[in-house]
């Protein structure tokens, strides 16, 4: 059954529910607008998942015992639909589909990974016998980087595959806490972040392919990290740092001594309309027992400062970033999977 692309107006009352930018759900429509326009798509029977990637949106749904996926791109057009097998878990990319094995409840899973085309038909698959999966992020074109853990030693391993399963890098960090391993220049590379056993302390790691890694960067307890989708840059942010660095050749461009108490997730992304990073950060107002939303924006040449307040929320109730939008006046108006709220211009942090 195909999906159908609306014709009609919503209804003002339906509920509206933001995944990403320029995507949303309303009642049993997914509205989807871009620049070439906006169209809405039936979703009635499915689960709208938010995207892990831009170019493609997942619906699932089970019949019977089997979960099935749809692959819808932005446009509204059905690229594809699997049917799950029992035991497997779904990860959609803007190049295929990936499978792997259900954890079941437990910590780690087999590093076996099986990449499909978005119909269905069968790429590759990538056993790792010495390693069991413990985490994983997309990349552009459909890029998949993995963490797993030796099963024989505490050793972590983060790896790099290519929409069709072939290996682009490696990496070996040593026993520690479970990294973090995101791409960077547009795929090229890979960021890995590794703590200390204390965790306060972090190193940044970039991998290229063929190459040995040059020495990495060390920061005071880094918890987020983003890479700028349309250039070279990461941004790395802990409590009490926020630092820029080059993702090509992992020199640090520029750190500020920083403390932000915790960042809303979807917080840590690079502005679409200036060559700034932007932060927005939370901090608990014990007493009023809510959470201060604060707009922290850092000039990618020097790491200067401007901070706006956004507004509190119920500590219950912390929303996760979906878009940045610019308004007139410098205005910026955050958009939250549930609300949107504007920051006046921001003010320059001495």
């Amino acid at each position: 059954m195909a999906l159908v692309v609306l014709a009609l107006a919503l209804p003002a009352t339906a509920e509206r529910r933001n995944l990403a930018r320029g995507l949303s759900v309303e009642g049993d429509a997914l509205r989807i607008e871009d620049a070439a326009g906006a169209v809405a798509v039936d979703v009635r029977g499915w689960t709208v998942l938010p995207p892990e990637t831009p170019g493609v949106v997942a619906l699932v749904r089970r019949v019977g015992g089997t979960q099935r996926v749809r692959v819808v791109d932005r446009r509204g057009r059905t690229l594809g639909e699997i049917a799950v097998p029992f035991g497997w878990v779904s990860i959609v990319t803007d190049g295929g589909i990936v499978l792997v094995p259900d954890a079941l409840h437990a910590p780690f899973r087999a590093h076996v990974l099986r990449f499909l085309s978005h119909t269905g038909e069968p790429r590759r698959t990538v056993e790792e016998p010495g390693l069991e999966l413990v985490r994983w992020s997309v990349g552009p074109g459909g890029r998949l980087a993995t963490v797993s853990t030796g099963r024989d030693d505490a050793k972590w391993t983060a790896i790099a595959y290519d929409a069709d399963g072939a290996e682009l890098m490696r990496h070996v960090v040593e026993p520690g806490p479970s990294p973090e391993a995101i791409f960077a220049a547009e795929g090229h590379r890979l960021v890995v972040l590794a703590a200390s056993a204390d965790v306060r302390t972090t190193t940044l790691t970039v991998v290229a392919p063929g190459r040995r890694p040059r020495k990495g960067v060390r920061l005071p307890n880094v918890t987020n990290l983003v890479a700028d989708s349309h250039g070279s840059r990461v941004a790395a942010v802990g409590q009490e740092v926020v630092a820029l660095l080059d993702g090509r050749t992992g020199k640090l461009l520029w750190r500020r001594d920083r403390r932000i108490e915790h960042v809303v997730p979807g917080g840590l992304r690079f502005d679409r309309h200036a060559p700034r990073l932007i932060v927005v950060g939370a901090e608990p107002d014990v007493q009023a027992r809510k959470v201060r939303l604060g707009f922290h924006t850092f000039r990618l040449g020097n790491g200067a400062e401007a901070h706006a307040v956004l507004g509190a929320v119920p500590v219950h109730a912390v929303p996760s970033v979906v878009d940045v939008e610019r308004e007139p006046a410098g205005r910026r108006r955050v958009v939250f999977h549930d609300r949107a709220m504007t920051a006046e211009r921001p003010e320059p942090v001495p």
